[in-house]
């Protein structure tokens, strides 16, 4: 492991830890109201977690990518939900750090605990960008804003139409809350609590020093990047942001399996075939559960450790760097997703009510699993074109 400062690394993880009971508690509470509690949030602001990729001279941690990983699996064992809207937002910050400093300084003026809510993609049937003097006139409807209840601003891609002979380029903006409205449009089967609703914008003016070429971004070399010291705000957009979403699916896999075999030592599994934990076949299934959530966990830490060295190397990742990392976003997915089935299948009929933990958790599991930027189909695919000599398609 590399960390900049390992206390540091240790008392967020702890930070995160001591809310897992809580969140367990009120999980159920969270997916019926369809978002993240305001309490939540505020537990979250209390323990110090929001600004943990926020850079140090706006009052964040300032923390690494392995730290932050760390601890949105840890919130991940107590609710699925609240570790997808914490990953996201903390995303964002780091996101927000590459901007320009005049937009650093905008997000943050009220403080490091801001929350940025986000949506990625570009449909232009539904969305529309005209350049105007110093910026753009965003116009339209992005859905899968994950957390934009309880967002300060909201990060939006668009298509930035031709300038003279340059061709369109897909950008982001920053927008604040005042600027965009929010439809309640999250009735969904997982990943219910995250209230990943729809954002709404109607001609609002954003200045240029709030948008940001996708190129730029992806290259890492950004304003933010020349305006904050430390290396980690230079590395390249598909390699680190995809962390906030993917470290969420181990520690719902973890959380449900604990819960699995607190039961079994409980004994509250018994039946006419003798208790739960005698039989040979859940030994099986747990053992392997747990080989598959290691192996999840390892393939995004790891990652980030890979992002951390390169770093503090002072150089971008090597292509092949990056899309081992998002071959390792997409397998610890596939690795999560397998784990949640088998502790599934451990639970038996119980697992058929609505409220309980291991069905919740499988559901958050396989809705995350649809991201397109966690498809295992795709990653490997790219990995494997490229170590055959091929161009590698896709992000990376």
């Amino acid at each position: 492991m590399m960390h900049s400062n390992i206390k540091k690394t240790q008392e967020l993880v702890n930070a995160a830890s001591a809310l897992v009971p809580y969140l367990r508690e009120t999980a159920l509470d969270t997916e019926r109201a369809r978002r993240v509690p305001e309490e939540t949030i505020g537990r979250l602001r209390d323990a110090g977690l929001l600004e943990i990729l926020v850079p140090r001279q706006f009052g964040g941690h300032e923390a690494d990518l392995t730290t932050a990983a760390r601890v949105i699996t840890e919130l991940g064992r107590g609710c699925g939900s609240t570790a997808w809207v914490y990953g996201v937002a903390a995303s964002q910050n780091w996101i927000a750090a590459t901007f320009d400093l005049e937009a650093q300084k905008e997000v943050w003026a009220r403080g490091a605990r801001t929350v940025i809510s986000a949506t990625y993609g570009i449909n232009p049937k539904v969305q529309s960008a005209t350049r105007v003097d110093a910026g753009f006139r965003l116009s339209g409807r992005w859905g899968f804003a994950s957390g934009c209840d309880h967002a300060d601003w909201h990060l939006a891609q668009f298509l930035a139409p031709a300038d003279g002979e340059k061709p369109p380029v897909a950008h982001f903006a920053l927008v604040p809350r005042s600027d965009f409205s929010i439809e309640d449009d999250w009735y969904v089967m997982g990943l219910v609590g995250t209230g990943s609703k729809t954002v709404s914008l109607d001609d609002v003016f954003v200045p240029a020093h709030r948008t940001l070429a996708y190129p730029l971004m992806n290259s890492g070399k950004t304003p933010g990047s020349a305006a904050n010291a430390n290396p980690m705000y230079a590395l390249p957009l598909m390699s680190a942001t995809p962390v906030g979403i993917a470290a969420t699916l181990p520690g719902i896999a973890r959380g449900a399996l604990e819960v699995l075999i607190s039961t079994a030592a409980a004994g509250d599994r018994d039946s006419a075939r003798g208790k739960f934990s005698d039989h040979v076949l859940a030994h099986a299934w747990i053992g392997e559960a747990l080989a598959d959530i290691e192996a999840a966990e390892l393939a995004i830490f790891t990652s980030m450790d890979v992002l951390t060295a390169a770093a503090h190397a002072g150089r971008q990742p090597t292509v092949e760097e990056r899309i081992r990392i998002r071959r390792n976003f997409a397998f610890s997915t596939r690795m999560s997703t397998e784990a949640a089935e088998l502790v599934l299948k451990c639970t038996g009929a119980a697992a058929t009510s609505l409220s309980h933990q291991t069905q919740r958790a499988w559901r958050d599991i396989n809705a995350a699993a649809r991201h397109i930027g966690l498809n295992w189909e795709t990653y490997a695919t790219q990995s494997g074109r490229h170590a055959l000599g091929m161009e590698p398609s896709g992000l990376f």
